[in-house]
């Protein structure tokens, strides 16, 4: 087995990088993934620049140890925030060697943008698909892949198209 990326917390990241980075390393793992943000990391514009500037120095330092910083998408990042939103913060502030995307294709259409267009516009960005369906109906919850919604064919097809390595399958 592989180890496609690890999910570790922004706090981590932010007190003790050199624990996580000896962690990953007897793991063979070279995909760190920012899983969540808190609220108090997201929200306004500001919060998002914040971050972006906290995932640039995090995203360089794993760089330069052979390492590649990951961002884990969910729904709130995609709200409308100052005419933009933050994802469009979020990878507009950091540079494509520092941070990556791990796109959660659930949570992009739960914001109600089409994951297969957003895939294709983060293009190399994405490092990492996450896969989860949507149920149809207005409760908007998992179904199992491929017996919901979305296009599971054409998402796959932009994935591979893009060159992304892994589909993360959470059922």
């Amino acid at each position: 087995l592989r180890v496609s990326g690890a999910h570790i917390p922004l706090e981590t990241f932010e007190k003790d990088l050199e624990r996580v980075v000896e962690e990953q390393a007897i793991l063979g793992n070279r995909r760190l993934i920012v899983p969540w943000l808190p609220e108090n990391r997201r929200g306004s514009a500001s919060a998002y620049r914040q971050l972006a500037e906290s995932l640039s120095r995090i995203g360089a330092a794993v760089r330069s140890r052979g390492y590649q910083l990951i961002h884990h998408n969910h729904d709130f990042e995609f709200q409308p925030c100052e005419g933009t939103n933050g994802m469009e913060i979020i990878f507009a502030g950091t540079d494509p060697s520092e941070l990556r995307a791990e796109l959660d294709v659930y949570w992009i259409a739960f914001a109600g943008v089409d994951p297969t267009r957003f895939i294709r516009k983060m293009g190399s960005r994405t490092a990492l698909l996450h896969l989860k369906d949507l149920s149809a109906g207005s409760e908007k919850r998992f179904a199992p892949l491929g017996r919901g919604m979305l296009d599971m064919s054409g998402i796959i097809l932009a994935a591979e198209q893009i060159g992304v390595e892994f589909g993360v399958v959470e059922q």
